[in-house]
């Protein structure tokens, strides 16, 4: 997998959290968001990408 930057993995996580939240209906603005608390499943998200590690329900339970 390519190596991104900390300020591209940073934005990318803010905007994650910022669109999982107004898909569950959150009205966060993008800099509130900053401050959510999704950061650990968008990591795990990303080491398991980093990995190749298989989609398995196991897995996607692991990011809820």
């Amino acid at each position: 997998m390519q190596a991104y930057s900390p300020d591209y993995i940073r934005d990318a996580l803010i905007r994650f959290a910022y669109h999982s939240n107004a898909i569950e209906g959150n009205s966060l603005s993008l800099g509130q968001t900053e401050a959510s608390n999704q950061k650990d499943a968008f990591y795990l998200m990303l080491n398991m990408a980093n990995n190749n590690a298989e989609l398995t329900i196991d897995n996607i339970l692991k990011l809820q």
